[in-house]
């Protein structure tokens, strides 16, 4: 392993920040099906462009936004709890907006350590590689909050679930062989029979030009689609009574 000078280390300072952290599912099948390079970049400037539109729609100042291959990130300088308050609400329409676009992601937020350096295009941390993995160990379309940060979100008495994310991740379909983050939370995107009916159309939509190796992941997405139906049936019922 080669030595770096410690005078250069030392200009390293890690941020205390909110990350999120989205992938696109099968975007890798997507390029090597797909003989016209123009295609790719149509698909990647269409997520580009709701990325830049989310996060304006909050705080400019607060957000910054990354991207790199089929990884698209989000994180927050500066004061942090209007950071959570920002990067929350960006994440959440970055994914609505991505979804209801036929563009599939998985996404998953986190906070802790991270460097961002965005002349020379280095980001690193623990914060990182939190929202990476939950993003990843999905088995579905989705979006994740870590413990980590719901733990942090508490300690501002800014509850994640008063911005509709629930402790449904039991529900969530985790990859073979990996545990259930425990303690997370997830984003019930699923808030009316309107918008129940309109993401039903679009999943089938993209699961028919979906890469075989993917089309599990939409069944485990309509099936968790049904489950938060479901309880918010229940719900309702037990409310009127």
């Amino acid at each position: 392993m080669k030595n770096y000078p410690m005078q250069r280390m030392k200009r390293i300072k890690y941020c205390q920040s909110w990350i999120a952290c989205f992938d696109i599912l099968g975007f890798s099948e997507f390029i090597k099906s797909t003989q016209h390079a123009l295609v790719v970049k149509l698909l990647y400037d269409d997520v580009l462009s709701e990325l830049l539109g989310s996060c304006n729609v909050y705080s400019r100042m607060c957000l910054r936004i990354a991207w790199f291959s089929d990884t698209f990130i989000i994180y927050s300088v500066g004061n942090q709890k209007h950071g959570y308050t920002c990067l929350q609400g960006a994440a959440k329409l970055f994914f609505k907006k991505c979804l209801f676009a036929n563009i599939p992601t998985r996404g998953a937020i986190s906070f802790g350590d991270f460097y961002a350096n965005r002349k020379e295009g280095i980001y690193y941390g623990k914060a990182l590689l939190d929202a990476y993995g939950t993003a990843e160990n999905q088995d579905q379309i989705g979006l994740v909050m870590t413990k980590v940060a719901v733990d942090k979100a508490n300690e501002y008495n800014v509850h994640p679930e008063n911005h509709g994310f629930s402790s449904n991740y039991k529900e969530v379909s985790w990859k073979e062989n990996k545990p259930i983050i425990i303690d997370a939370r997830v984003y019930d995107y699923c808030c009316s029979q309107s918008v129940f009916n309109s993401l039903l159309s679009s999943l089938d939509s993209m699961k028919k030009q979906a890469p075989c190796s993917a089309k599990k992941k939409y069944d485990n997405t309509i099936e968790y689609l049904r489950i938060l139906k479901k309880k918010r049936l229940l719900h309702k019922v037990k409310f009127k009574r």
